[in-house]
């Protein structure tokens, strides 16, 4: 009894602690929660020890590394700068020619972000690869990776905040930039759409509107010939798709070329251009309007035919917008 009596004051002096992991030993699942930790925070200095403070940047294609100063001036410039383009670009202080250089400028940063997020993710992944073999888990090697790195990146971020900021605004930067290229496309569009058809109005196409290959609306080289259905003197069309029959004085004859083409009737388009026999159309190598009217040619059988009359239309401004321009 008094062998017992010493044990028991001996644990009390150690602590509550101590006895109640006599009493209650740790179950397979702590002493596995435990492990698990000390792999996570054994790889997070793995980690973070070569990206803190060393922020990896993409730049020009080339991978780059800031110091803590650095970022902040990064990040204050910019913010600076995504600013002045909400400001000039999407106000409409700045020239077509200039507005494209800002897209462009915009979705180099977009790549480069996101190449940066991507690099910053494959290092995770890469520590996270032992998992299952460090803590024998048997899990599927798709269920090891996915859950590792939730794991891993958790306890990054928990144990180099600066880490989890850097690569929250590297995320923001590549998600949310995006939606202003997506913006200033549309403003570059609208603008530079409204300008062609008004030059095309004033050289021969008077009552042109809109586009006719954009959206849902059919090819012409898939629509007129085939269906017989009327073109629309409204509508400004591209000749993609069509090829070059024969060449006549004062235009050119056309037909789809598809493998399906041979019961497809021709168009004709007035055109002060050469073509050979045979050159077929790409989008934006000619855009075309209906003059409203038909035009009589001879079928190589000798009959008759009345085919529909458009007209080419010529614009040799820049466009950095539109799909037929730079």
């Amino acid at each position: 009894m008094k062998f017992l009596v010493i044990i028991f004051f001996a644990l009390t002096l150690s602590g509550c602690k101590t006895i109640e992991s006599v009493l209650t030993p740790k179950t397979p699942e702590q002493k596995f929660a435990e492990k698990e930790t000390a792999w996570a925070i054994g790889k997070s200095s793995e980690v973070g020890a070569s990206i803190s403070q060393r922020y990896p940047l993409f730049v020009g294609g080339k991978l780059e590394h800031l110091n803590q100063s650095e970022f902040e001036m990064l990040r204050a410039k910019f913010d600076e700068n995504i600013s002045e383009i909400k400001t000039r670009a999407l106000g409409g202080d700045l020239g077509m020619k200039e507005l494209r250089n800002v897209y462009e400028s915009m979705q180099l940063s977009v790549e480069e972000a996101s190449k940066t997020q991507e690099y910053i993710q494959s290092r995770i992944e890469i520590s996270a690869e032992g998992y299952d073999d460090d803590l024998s888990t048997g899990l599927s090697s798709y269920s090891v990776n996915e859950k590792a790195v939730s794991i891993l990146k958790a306890q990054l971020y928990s144990d180099y905040p600066e880490i989890r900021e850097y690569t929250k605004w590297v995320t923001a930067t590549a998600n949310e930039l995006p939606e202003m290229l997506s913006q200033i496309a549309d403003k570059g569009l609208e603008h530079e759409s409204s300008q062609y058809l008004s030059r095309a109005r004033k050289s021969g196409c008077p009552e042109v509107r809109s586009f006719n290959f954009w959206g849902d609306n059919f090819a012409l080289s898939r629509s007129v010939p085939y269906s017989g259905e009327v073109p629309e003197v409204d509508s400004v069309y591209d000749l993609a798709g069509f090829k070059v029959l024969q060449s006549t004085n004062d235009g050119i004859l056309l037909q789809p070329n598809y493998s399906d083409a041979y019961n497809a009737q021709p168009i004709f388009i007035q055109t002060g251009r050469e073509y050979v026999d045979g050159f077929t159309f790409r989008g934006g190598d000619q855009l075309v309007c209906f003059t409203g009217k038909m035009k009589k040619y001879s079928s190589i059988l000798g009959a008759n035919r009345k085919i529909y009359s458009f007209k080419a239309i010529s614009d040799s401004n820049e466009y950095y917008f539109v799909p037929w321009g730079k």
